[in-house]
């Protein structure tokens, strides 16, 4: 992927003025890219392709730009239970019984 070394905020500010933007919300370029990494990372699963659309060579430097969402956290938490439970074949909010590694790997995924 190429940079586009001729944008600059500069350029992009007076083009917006050029067009009359009346403005209104006021963010910062690191607040614009903690908003874009939140919310690419909440549509895929891979960090790399969050990584790879910030033009990031280290997943450290995105995770920087990335927030977590509390319900988020919740909905994933909540969830698992009823993941391990269809593996297994229980009821949600039924207990798990404890598995061997050896239990786990035989299991037809």
């Amino acid at each position: 992927m190429e940079k586009n070394r001729t944008a600059t905020t500069m350029k992009a500010w007076k083009e917006l003025k050029a067009q009359d933007y009346p403005g209104g919300v006021k963010l910062t370029t690191k607040e614009l890219r903690d908003y874009f990494a939140t919310q690419v990372s909440a549509q895929v699963s891979d960090p790399k392709i969050v990584m790879n659309l910030m033009r990031h060579t280290s997943l450290d430097t995105t995770t920087l730009y990335t927030r977590t969402v509390t319900e988020r956290m919740k909905h994933a938490v909540r969830n698992l239970g009823q993941i391990l439970g269809a593996v297994w074949g229980h009821l949600p909010g039924a207990k798990i019984p404890k598995v061997t590694r050896c239990e786990i790997c035989s299991l037809d995924w």
